[in-house]
């Protein structure tokens, strides 16, 4: 199929003035700084990164939606996705892309060109830098592969685009997208059966929030994140996808765990090959994290320099903790209380990462690490240390965590538990998951409001 024939088909509005994609309702939190964008005079593009599957598609759609409602021209609107099945290979180029202009333009209205999975698109970063440059057209795009925007971004992207993270779902917007026009995230929260359980099981990839079968959601995942993300995305790189794929299974099924590269380098031996050698399991390591679908969390240090030293003992995270219960061996992960507590942290992680603090990190004490924190986390004038359990008893971690307040020299302590408990006790705050779930910046301040 010609690319001209996938793009007047992704195009409907062309023929139709009345014609719209269809979206569901909910918009991500993501997408109004998008449309905004757009609907700017921003010369500078807007790049959005994420991992399959949660939303980016949707999100450039719904702007296109947003903006035809607002009045902008029909054929002055485009939308295209460089992954699209369709495609015959190579797939065109952004360049050849933005020269299909389709009958009724306005030469005195801007263009808008919403490019989805761009860095499929040969020359894409050469083609941005120089459609930026030129002006005359609003620009928005997304991408899978961090590595591939960053690359475009060394070599073309400076002062040209933007770059904003998409992640999975938040909790408040897994509420938000069940619920009834008008209503509430708290609304949502005291009508749905088992919320907070539900989320943890079923994870923040919205395309399957509603599928009521929990065994279909974590096979489609594995098959997404193995044949995808890993096997397809990562073939084209050289490296041994087999051996990259056993690797990402064992930092899933371990989420948050401290990781030993030469002693997984060992473990990661195929029948009929040597042993991976420690700089190879780093450099899978980092491809891990460019695909998004992994997080680093480097060792706290006080000193900056000790802070290359310790990073030779990161945790790794799955970026959304459906991750998790998708590659868990349990029929009924969370039932185990090892996967549970893995689920629990892996989603606390991902919500701490939407403050945006300067940077998050773990401690660790001792040989044997008598004293662990789960996360430090640092704003320009303020550290937390957190500790996460889904035990619904919180008091065994209190005086660990305020013993521990003192070696990071932390402002604030708090433990955030799977009971309904909630107060401060000796210094250190009490946090149930449900609430630090729907407002993860309790955490930055001195009290509740």
């Amino acid at each position: 199929m010609s690319f001209e024939e996938v793009l007047s088909d992704r195009n409907p509005w062309w023929r139709d003035p009345k014609a719209r994609a269809p979206t569901p309702l909910s918009r991500r939190d993501l997408q109004s700084a998008v449309r905004d964008r757009l609907l700017s005079n921003d010369r500078r593009a807007v790049v959005v990164i994420g991992p399959r599957q949660v939303g980016k598609s949707v999100l450039l759609l719904q702007c296109v939606n947003d903006l035809l409602e607002r009045g902008w021209p029909p054929a002055n609107l485009t939308y295209f996705d460089f992954s699209d099945d369709r495609l015959s290979r190579p797939p065109p180029s952004a360049r050849e892309i933005a020269g299909v202009r389709p009958l009724g333009i306005r030469e005195d209205h801007p263009r808008a060109l919403l490019l989805d999975e761009v860095g499929k698109a040969p020359r894409w970063a050469e083609w941005l830098k120089q459609a930026v440059d030129a002006g005359g057209a609003r620009i928005a795009a997304t991408d899978s592969a961090a590595t591939t925007l960053r690359k475009g971004s060394r070599e073309s992207g400076l002062g040209r685009w933007d770059e904003l993270h998409m992640e999975g779902l938040t909790f408040r917007e897994y509420l938000a997208l069940q619920a009834i026009p008008g209503e509430t995230a708290e609304s949502v929260l005291t009508r749905l059966p088992n919320p907070v359980q539900r989320y943890l099981a079923w994870g923040g990839f919205p395309e399957h929030v509603r599928n009521p079968s929990l065994a279909e959601v974590r096979e489609r995942i594995r098959n997404d994140a193995i044949d995808r993300a890993i096997l397809r995305d990562l073939v084209d790189t050289g490296v041994d996808v087999q051996r990259v794929r056993d690797l990402f299974i064992y930092l899933v099924e371990d989420s948050g765990a401290i990781f030993d590269s030469a002693a997984r380098s060992r473990l990661l031996q195929r029948p009929g090959l040597k042993a991976a050698d420690p700089r190879s399991v780093e450099k899978w390591l980092e491809l891990l994290e460019d695909t998004l679908l992994i997080a680093r969390v480097d060792p706290f240090t006080r000193a900056a320099t000790a802070k290359l030293a310790g990073r030779s003992r990161p945790k790794f995270y799955a970026q959304d903790h459906a991750l998790v219960v998708a590659f868990s061996s349990s029929a009924e992960p969370l039932g185990d209380p090892l996967v549970q507590g893995h689920v629990v942290e892996t989603a606390v992680f991902r919500h701490l990462r939407q403050l945006r603090p300067r940077r998050v990190t773990y401690f660790r004490a001792g040989k044997s690490g008598a004293r662990e924190v789960d996360f430090v986390i640092e704003g320009p004038r303020r550290r937390v240390a957190i500790e996460v359990t889904h035990s619904q008893d919180a008091r065994d971690k209190i005086e660990d965590l305020r013993e521990s307040m003192v070696d990071v020299k932390a402002d604030a302590a708090v433990v955030i538990h799977g009971g309904v408990a909630s107060g401060e006790k000796h210094g250190v705050r009490v946090l149930p998951m449900e609430r630090f779930l729907l407002d993860p910046e309790v955490v930055w301040r001195d009290r509740e409001a």
